[in-house]
This record gives structure tokens, sequence and C-alpha cells, in this order.
């Protein structure tokens, strides 16, 4: 699948899989569906400016993460590079698979597809997700259907209530879960 000479894939794979959350950002942002990515982890290893942990990459041999495709115009992609913010760099030329799901399992993965994802630029261990952060994520693993191998061991993080719930994007987040 080749997106649009406008457009790009972007591989989602924290609380962007989301994707009343990455409408929200990136208006033009359209699910395509389940995909993995080879010879990377995902964990709460970027350090947000609000001190938890944010989903971040690594690579790791032998590891598979999942998250969802989606094609995103190539303006909202630049808008999403705000967002993330210069804690994460934009990726281009990761190789993700398509795969379809059937009763919680991959199935029939594609042939590889070029997409752009966001790394943390530095990996901090020992972070915790907010709550509300590891609820955005899990939201978007079941509205995509993502295994529920891979969702159940991410929904084991441990997660800290925000110290701060009037923090806008606890409440955008409160908001989004609300309405699902």
């Amino acid at each position: 699948m080749a997106p649009a000479a406008h457009q790009a894939i972007y591989f989602a794979y924290g609380s962007n899989m989301m994707t009343t959350r990455l409408q929200a950002r990136c208006t033009t942002a359209r699910p395509i569906g389940v995909a993995t990515l080879d010879g990377y982890n995902v964990g709460f290893n970027k350090q947000s400016s609000d001190g938890s942990g944010k989903a971040g990459l690594i690579e790791e041999l032998g590891a598979t993460t999942f998250g969802v495709a989606f094609t995103i115009d190539m303006s909202d992609l630049i808008t999403l590079d705000r967002f993330e913010g210069t804690g994460y760099a934009r990726v281009s030329n990761l190789m993700i698979q398509m795969v379809r799901t059937q009763g919680g399992s991959a199935i029939l993965p594609s042939a590889p597809i070029d997409a752009v994802s966001y790394l943390p630029r530095q990996i901090t261990q020992g972070l915790k997700p907010y709550d509300w952060y590891l609820g955005l994520i899990l939201a978007g693993c079941r509205e995509h259907a993502l295994p529920e191998t891979y969702w159940s061991e991410i929904a084991q993080a441990a997660a800290d209530p925000d110290p701060d719930p009037s923090r806008a994007a606890a409440r955008e987040a409160h908001r989004l879960l609300k309405s699902i």
C-alpha cells in the first residue's frame, strides 16, 4: 500500500493509537489497520516534561511491537512533530508489516511498508506512566483489536495517578476515555 504523494504512513504505538486522540491533533489521520515493527520493544522510557513515563521504542533484537498504521497528510505530520515535542525524533524508513487480527491473534502479515514514527531522543529507565496515559494506550489497543497477549502485558505496567488532575492532557484524556 503506497500513500498518496502528499501523505505518509505513520506507525502509532502509544496513546496516538486511539483514533480520536490522533484525529484531535491531526485531522487528516485515517487508520489503515494493525501493524507490527520488528526489532523494537515498547516501554515507558521517555521522560515527559511532567515527569511521567511516555511510550518509547527501543531497539531490541528479536522483539516485535504492535501498533496502528495511519495515513496522514504531510502538513499534519509537521503538526504532529509539535505535539510530540523535542523529546522525540521523527524517524523515517521504518519497515512495518500490516497484519490482520482474528480472535485476538495476528495472522497473515503483509510485505513490509515504509513508515514514519517517533523514537525517544533519550531513554530513561524506571519511569511510570500516569493512569490516564496508560488508559489511552489500552483504549487504542482495544479499538483496533491488537492481540490481547500483546496489550495485556502493557496493562500490567505500574501507573501512577496524576498529581495534577487539572492538567490539560489529563482533562483531554478523561474526556476521550469517557467517549468510548
